[in-house]
């Protein structure tokens, strides 16, 4: 839980964090077959009737009223074990990356080609 300093880990003596989305949402757990071990979870919330947390968070100036709620969901609580990470920028944020603390990614425009960005 405090891996990358979201939340406080006394803040949880229970070891599990929940909020008002809970019981509106359907949880996942991705499990290594070979030992049954947990290696990713998330959660999808699905429609309240009410807001989706990234719209109590954030301002969305688009127009979304053409959409059907009830076949929306708001992902979060995504979390992958860092033996299953595989981003470029996972493994500068854990120190694991060789060489230099500045990496090159490629990341795609909107043409379809890729760009390269800076990562420190």
């Amino acid at each position: 839980m405090n891996e990358w300093g979201f939340e406080k880990k006394e803040d949880y003596p229970w070891k599990r964090e929940s909020n008002k989305y809970d019981r509106h949402s359907v949880h996942f757990a991705a499990i290594r077959q070979r030992d049954d071990q947990v290696v990713g979870t998330v959660r999808i919330i699905l429609d309240t009737g009410k807001t989706f947390p990234i719209e109590e968070h954030c301002t969305i100036t688009a127009d979304l009223s053409h959409l059907d709620r009830r076949k929306l969901g708001e992902i979060s609580r995504l979390a992958v074990t860092k033996e299953y990470r595989r981003r470029i920028e996972d493994k500068v944020i854990f120190n694991e990356a060789p060489g230099s603390k500045v990496k090159q990614i490629p990341v795609p425009d909107a043409s379809g080609g890729a760009s390269t960005t800076t990562s420190s």
